[in-house]
């Protein structure tokens, strides 16, 4: 029980250390500082875009044929702009959502991936693991673990 109870409080430590570096490198509601040119106002517009459209599925070639422009060139622009590339920006917000969500522990994971815009559970669990080193299941775990109104 002891060495279990040990490995316990150092997992916790990881998470602690991972959730803190998760939580530093999450997308922020990024907005460009009061857009003047063109370019600023349509990363601005992606950006609120993004953010309102992220459960559902959205390419940025998607949205460069809908802006009229190439989408090499709406991707160099963003990656200017926000300082990620249009893909990573999407799976972080999409991660954080998820985050979110899988404190509910009504949701079931397979809700909860759905609900930010994967097409499948598996892929979701994938792009998780990746962006917390945790699957969904632990994740939501070591959360309840940790939660301040848990009971003794």
């Amino acid at each position: 029980a002891d060495r279990a109870v040990g490995a316990l409080e150092r997992e916790q430590a990881r998470l602690h250390e991972a959730r803190e570096r998760q939580l530093s490198a999450a997308p922020r509601s990024r907005q460009i500082a009061a857009p003047e040119s063109h370019a600023e106002r349509v990363v601005q517009g992606l950006l609120e875009r993004i953010d309102l459209d992220y459960a559902n599925a959205i390419t940025l070639q998607q949205l460069a044929c809908e802006l009229g422009m190439n989408a090499a060139y709406l991707s160099s622009l963003f990656s200017r702009a926000v300082g990620i590339p249009f893909k990573t920006y999407l799976t972080e917000l999409r991660i954080k959502k998820a985050k979110e969500l899988l404190g509910d522990s009504v949701k079931t994971v397979s809700d909860v991936a759905f609900s930010v815009g994967y097409s499948s559970e598996d892929r979701f669990r994938f792009a998780f693991k990746k962006a917390t080193a945790l699957s969904p299941k632990v994740w939501r775990e070591t959360m309840q673990l940790n939660s301040p109104d848990r009971s003794a």
